[in-house]
């Protein structure tokens, strides 16, 4: 792996972060930590992970940090922690636990980019409200948001199905969980959908939280998705390090296209 990272850097002048697209980078305790002693004298180049914080400990985060890791990705989805757990099936832990993680690699200097859901299903709005008030306790970096899509092959899917939130076909799924909306039959589906472009100001700005709950009653979508992908460029440029132009162009497009072609077909209402 070595060898082929140094090929990789020395072809390329241009790259500003190495990331290891693997779920969970540290699985394997015993590797993670030769991983580290090893890069850290050979390659020493900024890196990103996604971890698990059932894998994890203050040891492998120096180790991490020693060996030039500055940016760690993890989920936190949702903050009800008997919602993670019963419907998500994302594990038995608690928030306090997610808390600690968080705040032990903001500790040795480590960055963290919080992985969150919005649009649940059964999710309540207090729940989703939940979910703002764990990112800011435990102080991340960027808490970015998605928009829940019931996808193929899921449980969450035949969930949704079940429990009379989506009709099964799978056309109705957007192309998108960033701007497209929820497909699912949900309350307080727009508010919840406003909430998804304003969630990272909330996280960032805990002083504007009771304004934003006011403004995601408010019809202002395209003023919010603006404010969405202006703030995702920032974190991703100064925060993240990871703003590519190919994936700006295309977001900008997409999102440029989406909002013209919304515009047209109101004009036919």
């Amino acid at each position: 792996m070595m060898t082929e990272l140094k090929e990789i850097l020395a072809s390329s002048g241009k790259i500003r972060i190495i990331r290891f697209w693997d779920d969970n980078f540290i699985v394997s305790r015993e590797w993670t930590l030769k991983f580290c002693e090893a890069y850290k004298k050979e390659i020493h180049f900024p890196f990103r992970v996604f971890v698990h914080i059932d894998h994890l400990d203050e040891e492998v985060i120096i180790a991490l940090k020693e060996a030039g890791c500055v940016l760690v990705d993890f989920a936190k989805e949702s903050g009800n922690e008997q919602y993670r757990k019963d419907v998500l099936q994302r594990g038995d832990y608690s928030n306090d636990k997610l808390i600690q993680a968080s705040l032990l690699f903001k500790k040795h200097g480590i960055r963290t980019m919080s992985l969150n859901i919005t649009c649940l299903p059964d999710e309540t709005m207090d729940m989703a409200y939940e979910s703002i008030t764990l990112n800011i306790r435990a102080k991340v970096t960027y808490a970015y948001s998605t928009i829940f899509q019931p996808y193929p092959g899921t449980s969450m899917l035949e969930y949704c199905v079940k429990k009379g939130y989506f009709d099964g076909d799978i056309e109705n799924i957007k192309k998108s969980y960033i701007f497209h909306g929820s497909p699912l039959k949900i309350d307080h589906k727009k508010q919840r959908e406003r909430l998804h472009f304003l969630f990272a100001y909330a996280v960032s700005y805990p002083f504007l939280f009771p304004l934003i709950k006011l403004l995601i009653k408010l019809p202002f979508n395209f003023i919010y998705k603006v404010l969405f992908i202006s703030y995702k460029f920032y974190n991703y440029s100064f925060k993240v390090f990871e703003l590519d132009k190919y994936e700006t162009l295309y977001y900008l497009i997409s999102f440029f296209y989406n909002w013209k072609l919304s515009w047209q077909l109101r004009k036919f209402k």
